[in-house]
């Protein structure tokens, strides 16, 4: 593998997981009081996120999220993203395992591929996440520090 391919690969990891032990301390402060499996958190002017658990072990917790933006019905239709989330409590991640189709992403994709897919689709899933967990976090004024991106 030449150098500049793991560099690359090097680079994609630390962000991905940045993006997740960021998502995970933004799951925390939004489900501190929360013994509920499901529920919605206002997302301020992005729209809502709705969710539902759907796994619930000693280390682990998967929820369906489901990132509803505030359009009207026509647009909300097809712009609404499902997405499976886990949180690793051991870890302090919380991460997407898919997209609403259940494709799984690899970690990097080599790039030039057939499909046309970009080398950091993964990242740029868990930066979604991380986008609206922030929204949600600043609607309800709190943890203004935990607004900022990672």
């Amino acid at each position: 593998m030449n150098t500049e391919l793991s560099g690359q690969r090097a680079r994609l990891l630390k962000e991905h997981l940045a993006y997740c032990e960021h998502n995970y301390q933004l799951w925390c402060h939004l489900f501190a009081n929360s013994d509920h499996g499901q529920g919605w958190l206002n997302a301020s002017q992005l729209g809502s996120v709705h969710y539902q658990a759907v796994d619930n072990t000693k280390y682990t917790q998967t929820y369906w999220l489901r990132l509803e933006p505030h359009l009207d019905k026509a647009q909300t239709a097809w712009l609404t993203l499902c997405l499976p989330v886990r949180i690793y409590h051991d870890m302090r991640v919380a991460e997407v395992l898919a997209d609403q189709t259940g494709r799984q992403y690899p970690g990097v994709n080599p790039y030039p591929n057939d499909r046309m897919w970009l080398p950091d689709e993964k990242v740029r899933l868990n930066a979604h996440l991380n986008l609206w967990l922030r929204a949600c976090c600043c609607a309800d004024n709190m943890h203004h520090n935990l607004c900022q991106s990672p």
